[in-house]
């Protein structure tokens, strides 16, 4: 019996050693958002993430998943939309849709690593997925503009880590941040939760932050 740690729970299988990860994900633990494609590492229909680095779960043995952090495309955005899914949805990407948990789980690992890649780089990533819709026009605007997503996000965390000088318990980083905020209010909520442990109180009426 294998232990395995899918979505931040722990399961157990009593699969074969050699069994392909991705039956296990699909017909024991019901997640039937991974994609069975070619079953040969090809399509990238099945990726999913171990230990935060795109894997074609077709290609993965159960056994060698063991002790490694696995995410699938239902984890992906379990508690809030990645920016990959959001910039996926505005887009309106898919169209059979079938393909596109694989390219999803690709992109966001792409910009894991890379968080501003160019197009070159997005298109020679993204490649390795294949979409018999030919959606790839619409999946590398997506991923663009999930990149600029994750850039105004990390921007706000750069900000509110600065090592800010205090005076009289205030300090004027609340005006750069409430701006931040006005031009990216759907992060407002994700920034205050960043903020230095010092912070407990955020005046937006007088633009300052208490310490």
């Amino acid at each position: 019996m294998f232990n395995l740690v899918v979505n931040g729970e722990s399961f157990y299988t009593d699969a074969e050693a050699d069994t392909p990860l991705l039956w296990v994900i699909r017909e024991e633990l019901g997640l039937s958002g991974t994609k069975f494609g070619c079953g040969k590492g090809i399509c990238g229909a099945c990726s999913i993430h171990i230990n935060g680095e795109a894997i074609r779960s077709c290609q993965i043995r159960v056994e060698d998943a063991v002790g490694k952090t696995i995410t699938t495309i239902e984890g992906l955005g379990a508690k809030k939309l990645h920016p990959v899914q959001e910039a996926w949805l505005d887009l309106q990407v898919p169209q059979c849709g079938y393909c596109q948990s694989g390219q999803i789980m690709m992109a966001a690992s792409l910009l894991a690593n890379n968080p501003e890649p160019t197009d070159e780089q997005i298109i020679s990533t993204m490649s390795d997925n294949l979409c018999r819709c030919m959606t790839y026009n619409r999946v590398k605007k997506a991923v663009k503009k999930a990149s600029q997503i994750n850039c105004s996000v990390y921007s706000i965390f750069n900000i509110s880590k600065l090592n800010t000088k205090f005076v009289n318990g205030s300090s004027m980083l609340g005006s750069l941040y409430v701006t931040l905020c006005m031009s990216l209010p759907q992060y407002s909520t994700v920034a205050i939760n960043s903020l230095s442990p010092k912070v407990s109180i955020i005046l937006l009426d007088t633009y300052y932050l208490k310490s």
